[in-house]
């Protein structure tokens, strides 16, 4: 099996001093905010095109809308020569194929705790109420010693970040 290419790894050059980190960083703050204007200048290009293709869709957008309720209405009305009586889902058309699905069912819930409460109360729907146990990794965090005790557990590092941060004003600020 042939290996793969390695990465060419830049060097870095590590500046000397002081101030020419400092100077490192107010060209990264330069560099930053000339980014920041290529893409906003890009976002306004695209804002542009965007604008203007979605008024030469519009027209098909709505043309589209109306076939497919046109075909759906024909399909519903025929519905039963189309499924064989029920017995299919979907029909070919020699242009295409439709069919139809039925959507899963799904609960909605308002108020849940009126819902708890009323199923609680109930033996009748205790089956609808579900307890679950997890463990809290909040609590191992705060005794960190005592949770390593139990077998599976593991506490890693927070880590750490580097964050550069060149200085930047606005022009309400300057004023």
């Amino acid at each position: 099996m042939a290996k793969a290419p390695k990465a060419v790894v830049e060097p870095v050059l590590v500046p000397g001093r002081m101030r020419d980190c400092s100077a490192l960083i107010k060209r990264l703050g330069e560099v930053r905010r000339d980014l920041e204007r290529t893409e906003t200048a890009m976002n306004a290009e695209l804002a542009t095109v965007n604008t203007k293709h979605q008024k030469l869709a519009e027209p098909f957008v709505k043309e589209a809308a109306s076939l497919e309720r046109r075909i759906e209405a024909y399909c519903d009305k025929w519905r039963g020569p189309l499924t064989g009586g029920g017995k299919r889902k979907s029909f070919k058309f020699p242009d295409g194929d439709i069919s139809w699905r039925k959507l899963p069912a799904k609960v909605s819930l308002r108020g849940v705790e009126k819902v708890i409460e009323f199923c609680q109360g109930k033996r009748a729907f205790a089956k609808f109420i579900r307890v679950a146990i997890e463990p809290n990794k909040q609590a191992m965090l705060d005794d960190p010693k005592h949770a390593l005790k139990i077998p599976g557990v593991s506490i890693g590092s927070d880590g750490e970040t580097f964050d550069i941060a060149p200085f930047e004003t606005c022009l309400e600020e300057v004023a």
